[in-house]
């Protein structure tokens, strides 16, 4: 991952509102429009760093600001001790400009006529209920005009962090609802670490595989460790790891995928295949296709040695149980299994399972909790928002070991829950 934006590369725009939008600088000639906060030229971002908080200029130029910048107005704490706020009625005269003159104000802030601070200083101004409230809800009133009003925005790094803070706000069913506490669990207890060989299966659009792509690569450089990847369908949908802009060819040599109809050979890769007698030559090169495909298919599957993996990572739409028992063969002796889900029920059996078998040491499920606190400036003391998410999901994780004198015992438990033909999708 680069710290500088590139042609080519997308940015995670986190915009005044704290809204975010991803966009893809395919040319410099390119227009990034924001919506009411304006547009701008994406020449005049590439070359910037990324993580850095840019203000909208009147020529659609950017310019490099101070994100924690506000507008020029004097906030005194001590001469603001004596108010409470308890007197303040939101009413509609409070505001000395009318609304045609805000409008007015608005547009012309848009058309690049006015500077945004000047708007949001007229605003604070007019207000005639602005002196009579605490420095900390004069600070918050000012915060609340910048994120409508503003267009200072910020150039973040798609990184796997910022990617999953994006979706899990914007698009939570993309990523099954994966937070981001949640995910550093995931990769906290599945060991992943350079010249790690890991066995993934990823329904979460790629955000599994994109984590632990960052932390096994840097730059273009991999680092020694190992992918391999279980995809639900023929074709991979790691739509996160397309816009966490890796470079060209890290991901190829990292990274490997089998869909799962294919674990297992059938009976026309087993055996070879003849040699059609037709000279047409879309038939031949029908057939030269299937014979690379059933190689490549070989070749993968020769990875998928026992005992070859240092951990077992599941984030996946089928059954746990059902998972975990056709792919634990794979896994190494004293390695990590991680399994999550977004509901605790279906972790169950397999936790169960794994209680009674001598396979596995320490079978736990877990759930993660991130509160946010803000922090006034007046001393209050620090107290959580009064909104956040209820659930990040939950883990099942366990060590698998050897069983010894009890693999007859491991082998009877496992006949009990013998592999359908078909998975089950949760």
């Amino acid at each position: 991952m680069a710290g500088i934006i590139e042609e080519g590369h997308k940015v995670l725009i986190r915009m005044p509102s704290n809204n975010c939008k991803i966009i893809h600088l395919k040319s410099a000639n390119l227009k990034i429009t924001l919506g009411k906060f304006g547009q701008f030229n994406a020449a005049s971002l590439i070359g910037r760093p990324f993580n850095a908080a840019y203000d909208i200029l009147p020529s659609g130029e950017l310019e490099m600001v101070d994100p924690t910048e506000s507008i020029d107005i004097t906030i005194d704490a001590e001469e603001d001790a004596g108010n409470n706020n308890s007197y303040l009625v939101a009413r509609t005269d409070s505001q000395k400009l009318s609304k045609e003159d805000i409008e007015q104000r608005k547009q012309e802030a848009l058309d690049g006529h006015l500077d945004s601070k000047a708007l949001i200083k007229d605003l604070v101004e007019n207000s005639t209920s602005f002196e009579g409230k605490t420095a900390f809800a004069k600070q918050k009133y000012i915060r609340r005009k910048e994120r409508k009003f503003s267009k200072k925005f910020e150039a973040l790094e798609p990184s796997a962090r910022n990617l999953c803070e994006y979706y899990f706000t914007t698009k939570p069913q993309k990523t099954r609802g994966v937070r981001i506490d949640t995910l550093s669990q995931l990769m906290c207890l599945g060991n992943v670490m350079a010249n790690s060989n890991i066995l993934i299966s990823d329904s979460v659009g790629g955000l599994l595989v994109g984590g632990l792509l960052e932390r096994m690569t840097f730059g273009d450089m991999d680092l020694g460790g190992r992918l391999f990847a279980l995809l639900d369908g023929d074709t991979s949908n790691f739509d996160v790891v397309k816009d966490m802009n890796f470079k060209e060819g890290v991901v190829d040599r990292v990274l490997d995928t089998l869909p799962w109809t294919r674990i297992d050979p059938s009976s026309h890769e087993v055996e070879p295949l003849p040699t059609p007698d037709s000279t047409d030559e879309a038939v031949l090169l029908r057939h030269a296709k299937r014979v690379e495909s059933i190689a490549k298919a070989n070749a993968l599957r020769a990875k998928l040695s026992e005992a070859a993996f240092d951990g077992l990572i599941l984030a996946s739409q089928f059954d746990p149980l059902e998972t975990i028992e056709r792919l634990a063969k794979y896994v190494g002796y004293s390695r990590p299994v991680v399994v999550f889900s977004q509901y605790k029920e279906t972790l169950v059996p397999a936790y169960l399972m794994m209680r009674a078998s001598p396979d596995y040491l320490n079978a736990q499920i877990s759930e993660t909790m991130t509160r946010e606190y803000q922090v006034p400036v007046s001393g209050l003391g620090t107290h959580p928002f009064m909104q956040a998410s209820g659930s990040g999901g939950f883990i099942l994780t366990a060590t698998r070991v050897f069983a010894g004198d009890c693999a007859a015992a491991s082998n009877n438990t496992s006949n009990k829950h013998a592999q359908p033909t078909k998975r089950r999708k949760l």
